[in-house]
């Protein structure tokens, strides 16, 4: 290979990492409570978990080598999880679930982006929570979804803690 091809790509591919690390760092920012976990085998490089310590919430994002994302999380308070999409994406945005997943009944909802090719599936459990799985998301679209959902969960504990 032309050394000049080879240094060309050689940046690119430290540039392409950067890009990567930066996309964790902010919704790491974005969702304080995620802390860096190490990637199953043929999963994303770039992951990070989550466990809520008073609710068997749990999940995980990752950034793949497309730089996109996935959002798995489980077990989110359904009230909590519904508002946070309604206000990042408005209402009927998953199919079936005509006044958002905050008044969905139990069962499987979901939405494709055909510009992106995202994923995006919610499942309402008979328990009240909501289980969030989002694949081949822009980067853009998980980070603002982890800041309302953050904010969500602060002003529901400060909530308990007024209340206490």
């Amino acid at each position: 290979m032309n050394p000049h091809v080879e240094e060309s790509l050689l940046n690119w591919r430290d540039q392409f990492e950067d890009v990567k690390t930066t996309a964790a760092v902010t919704m790491k920012v974005a969702f304080p409570p995620l802390q860096s976990m190490p990637p199953p085998t043929g999963c994303c490089e770039t992951r990070m978990g989550w466990q809520d310590e008073d609710t068997d919430a749990m999940g995980y994002v990752c950034v793949d080598d497309f730089v996109r994302a996935t959002l798995r999380f489980e077990h989110l308070p359904q009230a909590l999880v519904g508002r946070a999409l309604d206000e990042v994406f408005g209402l009927a945005w998953f199919k079936g679930a005509a006044d958002g997943i905050a008044a969905a009944e139990e069962g499987y909802y979901s939405w494709y982006d055909d510009s992106t090719t995202a994923e995006w599936d919610a499942k309402v459990n008979a328990d009240g929570t909501v289980d969030l799985d989002i694949i081949y998301s822009p980067v853009p679209d998980i980070v603002e979804l982890l800041d309302v959902l953050h904010d969500a969960y602060e002003a529901q504990a400060q909530g308990a803690q007024v209340a206490t």
